[in-house]
Parts: C-alpha cells; structure tokens; sequence
C-alpha cells in the first residue's frame, strides 16, 4: 500500500506549524474555522485530505494567507498569535473575561478587516512607526514628535472631527465602541500581527473623554505594540499632580492624544502664539476657549497648555485642582452605525473584488446585500 504523497506532508506540516505559532490546540483551531479536529490531526500527520474552502477556513483562523499552506517555494507566512493568547498578557491586567473575550473577537473582525483594505489599496500609514521605549525623562516630547508625524501625514491642520473614523481610513486601526466591565476602564490597545484594535470604553460619559482615549490607545499602538501585544488604560485620579506624576509611556501617549487633538497651529487659531499668563482667571479662559475650538477635556488642556508653555506648572495645577464636573463640548464624532470592516467589505464587494460568498466570510457570517440594503 502506497504511503503518504510527499506534498501532502508538507501540507500537514505547515499547517501543524502555524498552529504551533499561534498557540492553538487541534480542538480550538477546529471550533475557530468550523473543521472537525479529528480531520486536522490526520491532515497534520500526512495521513488525510482537507479541501481547498477547509484549509482556507483554517488559513482565516490562524491569521495567514490561504496560501501558505501550498506546497511551493513561496516565503513561509508565520501564524501571529491567536487573540486569546495576546489578552492574556501583562498589559491586559484591568480586563475581565468578557472584556478579553470580546477584545479577541475584535482582533479577529481586525484581521480580516485588514485583508479588506489590503484588497482596496488602503493606506497603512501605521506601519511607518516602530515602538520604542519611552524616555525616563520629557517623555512627552517623543509623543508630541509622532503626533506630529501624524498630522503631517494627514495634511489637516486644524481640529479632528471623527477621530474613530480616521483610525480606521488612514491607520488600518479597526475601531470597538464596548462598555468594559470594570468603568475605570478608558480604553485598550491590542494587536496580532498586521491586526490592530482599538477599543473606547462607551460607558465613558463625555465626548471629549471618549476623544483623548481613542487618541490615546492610537499612541499605543505606534509607539508600543510590537507584532504582539495588548494595553488598557484606566482612568487618571482625579489631583493637581495627577497627569506629572504618570509612567514614562503614559506620558508620551497623554502628549501624543493631547497635540493630535490641539497642534499648536489650532490652539493658536483662538490664543494666539504662547505667552505666560500670570492669573487663574486669565488661564482658565484660554483653556476653556481651547479645549471648546479643539474638543478635549479640561485637564488634557490644561496640561498641554502647560507644555506648550502658556502657564507655568504651579497655574496649572491650580486649575487642574477645580476641573469642572461637567463637561458640556460636544460635535466632534459622529455617531456611524457601521464599522470599518463593515464599509470595506461591501465597498470591495460593490467593485467585485470579492465573492458574496468570500464577503459573508470577512463579515463573520452577515451577508453583504443585507448590509447594502441597510446602507
């Protein structure tokens, strides 16, 4: 009796390989990509076949192109690791179980997200940025530095309208609006290979607080995530000394939020170029005039403003020790009722780049013509 054909245990190995990469057993690739384990095990072994729309499922799964697994000289495409895997490492600290479990889920709608805009041609402009350490000292310089990067990219001067939007256009950052389960919680960052996420925390209660945390994760994302990983920040205490007092790269990811928000070109639309105010009264007027012309939160501004060198620190802790409760600006985001994913698959489905049948996959299931009828 003839054994195995060479080829196709070669198959079984690159796909036993990737599996290894992402962290995956047999039974939780299997529930992934809807493949019996039994089947994937004897295909690992060279000992059974697997057809083609099989082994694209589990391709999904794993996070690879479909072909990779063919048995040519092509580069090898390794598996990034499994989003169950990435949420359970340091930066995940604040999450609860559901938390992880819908950030995974989010990651996965990332990659195939990503796949989407691959197929569109959309920019990637998030791949410029390689994470660094941050400085022990002045560590909002380097933030400020990428944010202006950022806006240079952007060709945008003035104030950010749809921030969420933007991430999702320009940075392949696909964007979750999720209540997490602990309120404290502000936001999460997290990435699997070419898949990032962003998550804002809906439960926040002001526009202006839901802006700086979307501006916020987005600095994690260029500046601290490697191929793998996840942060999530949680509320800053409420103090005059709060926002000095942080770690090195929460203050550049504050710095990074705070000048993508207010570049010193829109703060001195309303201020004018810098000039030390001497009087709580006369400080309090050009935050309360920024941050209404920009849409950023009392003590963001009034931090940023310290460091564009509008008051000194003892000014503005001041003003940072009476921060209004309320915060009444609003009208920067738009309230969009599809996501990323959603948008480039049917636009990559309306120019039949893919199938009904490849676009209900990306969609996890939804079929295309019903998104279009809701369009």
């Amino acid at each position: 009796m003839a054994g195995p054909l060479p080829g196709l245990i070669e198959l079984g190995r690159r796909v036993r390989a990737r599996r290894d990469e992402a962290r995956l057993d047999v039974q939780t690739l299997a529930a992934l990509a809807s493949v019996d384990a039994s089947r994937i095990q004897a295909f690992e072994a060279g000992e059974g076949g697997l057809g083609v729309a099989e082994l694209m499922r589990l391709a999904n799964a794993l996070g690879v192109p479909g072909t990779s697994f063919v048995h040519t000289r092509a580069p090898t495409v390794h598996a990034p690791l499994d989003p169950t895997v990435v949420l359970k490492g340091p930066g995940a600290a604040w999450l609860d179980d559901r938390d992880r479990q819908a950030l995974a889920e989010g990651l996965r709608r990332a990659r195939a997200f990503t796949e989407a805009g691959e197929l569109l041609g959309a920019p990637r402009q998030g791949d410029a940025f390689r994470p660094k350490s941050p400085p022990e000292w002045n560590a909002h310089q380097q933030g400020y530095e990428a944010a202006l990067a950022v806006r240079s990219q952007l060709a945008r001067p003035g104030p950010l309208r749809g921030l969420a939007r933007l991430l999702e256009d320009k940075f392949d950052v696909l964007v979750l609006r999720y209540r997490f389960g602990d309120p404290r919680v502000l936001g999460a960052a997290c990435r699997s290979g070419s898949a990032r996420l962003v998550a804002v925390n809906v439960g926040c209660p002001t526009e202006t607080t839901r802006r700086f945390a979307l501006a916020h994760e987005l600095a994690h994302q260029l500046l601290d995530l490697d191929e793998s990983g996840v942060t999530a920040d949680e509320r800053t205490e409420r103090g005059p000394r709060a926002w000095f007092e942080k770690a090195p790269s929460e203050k550049r990811a504050d710095a990074f939020a705070a000048m993508l928000l207010a570049p010193a070109v829109a703060v001195e639309e309303v201020t004018g170029p810098p000039r030390s105010a001497s009087s709580y009264e006369g400080a309090k007027v050009i935050v309360e005039r920024v941050r209404a012309h920009v849409g950023m939160g009392f003590a963001a501004t009034t931090w940023h403003l310290h460091n564009l060198g509008y008051f000194d620190q003892g000014l503005a802790e001041t003003l940072l020790l009476a921060e209004p409760e309320a915060d009444p600006v609003t009208g920067f985001e738009e309230d969009t009722r599809f996501d990323g994913l959603e948008r480039c698959v049917f636009q990559a489905y309306a120019r039949e780049i893919v199938s009904r049948g490849r676009a209900r996959e990306l969609l996890g299931g939804a079929d295309p013509e019903t998104v279009a009828a809701a369009l």
